[in-house]
């Protein structure tokens, strides 16, 4: 079953972020980002095709539900440079007697969900 949006606490889902141009020569990729509750940070991206960047959330990422800013940031040999400040948001899970219950088919591999996509399209 696909999933129409990432959810909080999600493993294995890509975030993507498009360039807007060729970045095959970058020597620094990096989504910068700012959660719900007002954190910063940053995740080491990779690249994917010519004008993409990837970043696949894991178990240690803490994914809380609501409002994602991201930012797409890359140093080149010829300079560096921030690209333009998106959102996405993070739904949230049902509580059950303590425990989340969560969509198997988010966490799969192959589950036909392709992550945000900032500046494409940003699951609502």
């Amino acid at each position: 079953m696909p999933v129409s949006a990432p959810h909080e606490l999600d493993v294995g889902t890509p975030l993507i972020l498009n360039a807007g141009c060729d970045i095959s020569d970058a020597t620094l990729l990096e989504i910068r980002y700012r959660t719900p509750s007002g954190a910063t940070g940053r995740w080491d991206g990779t690249l994917s095709g010519t004008d993409y960047v990837t970043y696949i959330w894991t178990a240690h990422d803490s994914i809380e539900a609501g409002r994602w800013h991201v930012q797409l940031y890359v140093e080149t040999p010829n300079g560096s440079w921030g690209g333009e400040v998106g959102n996405f948001t993070v739904k949230g899970n049902l509580e059950v007697e303590g425990g989340v219950v969560r969509l198997a088919a988010a966490i799969v591999a192959g589950s036909g969900y392709l992550g945000p996509v900032v500046g494409d399209v940003v699951p609502a």
